[in-house]
């Protein structure tokens, strides 16, 4: 846990002198500082010594500025090479003398990809170390990264750089192989067996070998384009790793059977973690990086104590899970805290993630091996479980199918004996049930005649119940008639007849008397007309006189009286009779009923509004009806109501009304058997709404 160790120096001989190198660091917190800056003001910057290669500085936002001071000790001058680890870095600038004394630099970094600007294709950043003069060489780097500033370094001698790259290049083949031939291995079983666990785990082991290529270096070395991309590509398959890796343990441990507690948590790490792996390409890196340290610290935990939980309920499966877990817990908890910066490690972090990633793929490897084995034991032994039980089962069914046997003899010859007897007792309830259903179908078929009789009974009766009401009413109007329209004028004639009598110059009486006389008797035969008139359409109703007809024709035959008015009044009238042309009717009575309701909408016109008229037919219900609505002065129904259809009765004072033009429309529309109703409010118009129970008569 304690990094003192100094710069590491490579070359191929050990024994040779090797170069005095001095470190000393600067924390530039604010960013302010550029190389010419830092220089003029070096001396009094706080540069802190140290002695060794590696810093883990945490997650900051600062600049770090490394100096490192360099002096030859061999006689003859070797080209030497500084190597960078950890090619995520955002910046690495390196500044170095020129032959002719003057700074020059070199930028590398994760900004500046596609490929680093360093003399060799490599997958860490190198800087060459010019050490031709025997004084002591200064050299500067900038580092800067938004996620966890870590840096190694160490001199390797050029001419032998090549095959300590060889060697690293050839552990890392290896490595990537074995993570890869694991995966494909796997993904196979998956086809084979459809156990979603080894897809969870193929899915594992892809993230993982996506993030050791990013953290190694070797995605940008070999992928041009995620050049620039690396930092984001690196938490991505972080995330992707720790999401599916838990999405494995829930699978393959089962939590969802008995672990309920920790099945939740675990559901919770992985909802975050697959969020983590959404966001993070938007969200900041530093955020992301410390999230994903902590998610990772949280998880390994979580799984680990599910783990032993499943092995200690005697899931024998689960203890190579168990050990690839502990293995690993202990290195993800300690690569955390180093990430977050608060220890240091003196093996390579990278060292860390590489093997303990391959022990842990190879151990659920093992793990879903160890499965299939337990699964293919179990299942032998419960195959010769289940034979012996299905031997055992047989000679039970055996002996129980030789008892079942006698007993279904004696059981037979019984009921051959009573099936005799039912036979006998069958035959005599057949003839009883053939006389019973000859008395059931008389007595249906008496039944439906005696209904039907009842039907068009009732029918009979309630259409003679329609026509009493309606007489019984049409005798009350009639009885007020003759009480109050003819019982007046005669009186009237009576009277000036007894005046008459009584005068003793009946001539000159009758002169005066005669004018008075006339009328009363024209009221008489006014009176005497509008009852023979209601008795005709009394007549109409019960003889069959309708006749199909056009409603425009009806229509136009019935206003020619009212032209004049129509003229005078300037009235709009307008008729659509486009859905239905016409039906059966008596076209006298359409003319009266068209007539009349043009007449009241004309002559309860509102003063000083030119009226308008809209007559519309349609189909409704089960017949046709009839609408006419106007604009005039309207109808106080609260009040007014239920004397509108009376005969006799005048709503308002007009001199030229005897208050039967709606009582002669009512009657002349129920003779056509039809009904009417009415819509009116005061200053807003009335509407007649009239319904006729005919057959629809669509136009041509």
């Amino acid at each position: 846990m304690h990094a003192a160790t100094e710069i590491p120096i490579l070359t191929k001989q050990p024994d040779a002198p090797h170069p005095e190198i001095e470190i000393s660091y600067f924390e530039d917190k604010k960013k302010v500082f550029d190389f010419e800056e830092l220089l003029a003001v070096q001396d009094s910057l706080p540069f802190e010594q140290a002695e060794r290669g590696k810093f883990n500085f945490g997650f900051s936002k600062s600049v770090f500025w490394l100096h490192l001071r360099v002096k030859r000790t061999a006689d003859e001058p070797i080209p030497w090479l500084l190597e960078v680890e950890h090619p995520s870095l955002d910046i690495v600038d390196f500044f170095y003398h020129d032959t002719d004394s003057t700074w020059k630099e070199i930028n590398s970094g994760e900004l500046y990809s596609p490929i680093y600007n360093q003399p060799q294709f490599y997958h860490n950043y190198l800087f060459p170390v010019d050490l031709s003069d025997t004084t002591a060489q200064d050299y500067f780097l900038r580092i800067h990264n938004k996620g966890s500033v870590r840096v190694s370094m160490s001199f390797v001698e050029a001419s032998y750089h090549q095959e300590v790259a060889m060697r690293q290049e050839i552990i890392f083949g290896i490595f990537y192989g074995a993570l890869i031939g694991l995966l494909l291995y796997n993904l196979l079983l998956f086809f084979s067996l459809l156990e979603w666990s080894y897809l969870y785990y193929c899915c594992f082991v892809g993230f993982n070998i996506c993030l050791q290529l990013v953290i190694n270096g070797h995605a940008p070395q070999y992928l041009e384009f995620v050049g620039g991309f690396c930092n984001e590509l690196s938490v991505i398959s972080a995330y992707g790793t720790l999401f599916f890796s838990t999405i494995f343990a829930i699978t393959f441990l089962k939590t969802h059977r008995h672990l309920q507690g920790i099945h939740v948590l675990l559901q919770f790490l992985a909802i975050a973690s697959g969020l983590g792996m959404v966001f993070a390409w938007r969200a900041d890196h530093r955020v992301a990086s410390e999230v994903i340290a902590f998610l990772f610290v949280a998880t390994s935990a979580s799984i680990l104590t599910a783990g032993v939980h499943a092995l200690y309920q005697g899931n024998k499966s689960a203890r190579y899970f168990v050990l690839a877990w502990a293995i690993l817990l202990i290195g993800t908890f300690l690569l955390g805290l180093h990430y977050l910066g608060w220890i240091s490690l003196s093996i390579a972090p990278d060292t860390i993630v590489q093997v303990g990633s391959f022990i842990e793929a190879l151990l659920f490897a093992i793990s879903l091996a160890d499965r299939i084995r337990m699964y293919r034991s179990e299942k032998e032994i419960a195959q010769t479980e289940a034979l012996a039980a299905a031997a055992e089962q047989e000679r039970i069914i055996t002996e129980y199918n030789q008892q079942l046997e006698e007993t279904i003899q004696l059981r037979t010859d019984e009921i051959i004996q009573k099936s005799e007897e039912i036979q006998q007792q069958n035959e005599t309830l057949h003839e009883q049930q053939a006389i019973i259903e000859e008395k059931n179908r008389e007595l249906q078929q008496y039944n439906y005649s005696l209904e039907k009789q009842v039907e068009d009974r009732t029918q009979q009766l309630m259409r003679s119940h329609q026509v009493l009401v309606r007489r019984n009413s049409q005798l009350e109007q009639f009885a007020f008639m003759v009480s109050h329209k003819i019982r007046k004028p005669v009186a009237h004639i009576l009277g000036l007849m007894g005046i008459i009598g009584m005068e003793q110059s009946p001539l000159s009486v009758l002169q005066k008397y005669l004018p008075h006389l006339e009328k009363a008797t024209h009221n008489l035969d006014a009176v005497i007309k509008d009852l023979a008139q209601l008795l005709e359409i009394e007549e109409a109703a019960t003889t069959d006189k309708l006749q199909e007809s056009e409603f425009a024709q009806v229509f136009a035959t019935g206003i020619k009286p009212l032209a004049g008015l129509i003229g005078a009044l300037q009235a709009e009238i307008h008729t659509d009779f486009s859905q239905v042309a016409g039906m059966k009717m008596i076209p006298e009575y359409m003319e009266n009923i068209f007539y009349h309701l043009i007449s009241n909408a004309l002559q309860y016109h509102t003063p000083g509004r030119r009226p308008v008229i809209y007559i519309q037919s349609y189909v409704e219900e089960s017949g046709i009806t009839l609408t006419c609505k106007d604009n005039g002065v309207g109808i106080d129904l609260n009040t007014y109501g239920e004397k509108i259809f009376g005969i006799y009765q005048q709503l308002h004072e007009n001199p030229e009304g005897k208050g039967l033009g709606l009582y002669l429309v009512k009657m002349q529309t129920e003779a056509m058997n039809g009904r009417i109703n009415i819509e009116s409010c005061p200053g807003q118009g009335t509407t007649f709404t009239l319904h006729f129970e005919v057959a629809v008569h669509q136009p041509a």
